[in-house]
């Protein structure tokens, strides 16, 4: 009955909730795509419509879903309070232990399209800094993307953010297929672990060690810390 009426709060969340409603839109179309094409057909179908001028402002896009990017975004929120700040950097923890998992232990031997298609096969080749060729399955960017954006929506506890933040995730989820780094299976399934990630983060930060009942971690740590310093320099 308890675990129930935990459930009941967090999709009383109108950030969370608003979210999962979009995503799902995402899912069975998503769902659809995998069960009407081949494998791999979607990132030919990308690529045919790629343009070089398109290239750098989509690589910079991409960047958005590196784990460096949440560390940052997650010291940012220190600022405001310290426990978003821990749920998101261990959300980010979470996610690394399972892209490690998968793309090492489970799947390690599975390759992506550059390695995957002959070079013929594509209708132009894109520029890249760098380029993988092994460990597809599952994409790390799209993890750590969903995981990030289904975080901040349910911090926000706003529809309309909730929606921004899913638009944000699909666009940097497709844009590791555009930049031929990940087949579109490898980006569905890893925004659902991305999404796990952070059901995971909310039970363990809010209701098992009830971070928001605490009153340290709603404060402004950095800038409380940061008052504290200046007083007693001045001091």
């Amino acid at each position: 009955m308890k675990i129930l009426n935990q459930e009941a709060k967090v999709f009383r969340n109108d950030g969370l909730r608003y979210y999962l409603l979009a995503y799902t839109i995402f899912i069975l179309l998503g769902l659809v795509v995998l069960l009407t094409t081949n494998y791999g057909d979607v990132v030919l179908f990308i690529n045919k419509y790629s343009r070089m001028e398109w290239d750098r402002a989509v690589d910079w896009i991409t960047r958005i879903g590196l784990g460096s990017t949440m560390a940052i975004v997650a010291v940012g929120f220190a600022l405001y309070k310290l426990r978003y700040s821990l749920m998101m950097l261990f959300n980010l923890a979470l996610v690394g232990l399972v892209t490690a998992l998968f793309k090492k232990l489970l799947f390690p031997d599975i390759v992506r399209p550059l390695k995957y298609f002959d070079p013929e096969a594509f209708h132009r080749m894109v520029q890249l800094t760098d380029y993988n060729l092994l460990h597809s399955f599952p994409s790390g960017h799209t993890m750590t993307i969903f995981a990030m954006m289904s975080l901040l929506a349910y911090f926000s506890g706003r529809n309309f953010v909730a929606v921004i933040c899913v638009v944000v995730a699909i666009v940097v989820g497709f844009s590791r297929i555009y930049l031929c780094q990940h087949f579109f299976v490898d980006v569905y399934v890893g925004s659902m672990l991305g999404l796990i990630c952070t059901g995971t983060t909310i039970w363990v930060g809010d209701y098992a060690i009830k971070l928001r009942s605490k009153h340290l971690f709603e404060n402004p740590f950095l800038i409380r810390q940061a008052k504290r310093s200046f007083t007693a320099f001045f001091w």
